[in-house]
């Protein structure tokens, strides 16, 4: 295809040597345009753009359910009855046709308004301070029956429940988030 005075000439080209100095000192610089480092700035800056959008999301929905607390005595209530009083033991129990009037404060932690019902009783002595609201629900309870509170806040709400537990002799209190 070539013949031999070709094939010598393709080998004898030589460049200048400042030219084959820089075309070998280029291969050892790095190269840095002004498009790459912004394309690097700019994903630096979108990534760091999705993970505070992601932590927000997070911390939004690990809070959605917990708009607010309901506490009786300190003690946040939960889906696990708990006694109404330690002291309850000392009084004597009511006859199972007889009623007792019971005395339950609670403390409703929210950040705005929301509806209080209940199925038995009255709500008395409300005061709200700094996001704190607290109640006294008065019941003239019967052990045969089971008294509910409904607490609700926006799309939230809360379900605050008092059954008398025969086998233990006392009335039991939980709260249950919906």
């Amino acid at each position: 295809m070539f013949n031999e005075k070709q094939t010598n000439a393709y080998k004898n080209i030589t460049a200048p040597m400042e030219l084959r100095e820089r075309v070998l000192n280029t291969e050892k610089q790095p190269t840095v345009s002004g498009k790459t480092s912004s394309l690097k700035v700019i994903r630096n800056i979108t990534t760091l753009a999705a993970c505070v959008c992601l932590i927000v999301a997070v911390g939004f929905g690990l809070n959605s359910n917990k708009s607010f607390t309901v506490s009786m005595n300190g003690t946040n209530l939960s889906q696990e009855a708990m006694p109404l009083s330690t002291a309850r033991a000392s009084y004597s129990v009511a006859a199972a046709n007889e009623k007792e009037l019971l005395e339950i404060p609670l403390e409703i932690t929210l950040s705005g308004e929301a509806d209080v019902t209940a199925n038995g009783g009255t709500i008395q002595n409300y005061s709200s301070e700094n996001g704190k609201t607290s109640v006294v629900w008065l019941i003239d309870a019967d052990c045969e029956e089971t008294y509910t509170l409904e607490i609700k806040s926006g799309k939230d709400s809360c379900t605050v429940m008092l059954i008398f537990n025969n086998a233990e002799n006392l009335w039991k209190i939980s709260c249950t988030n919906k």
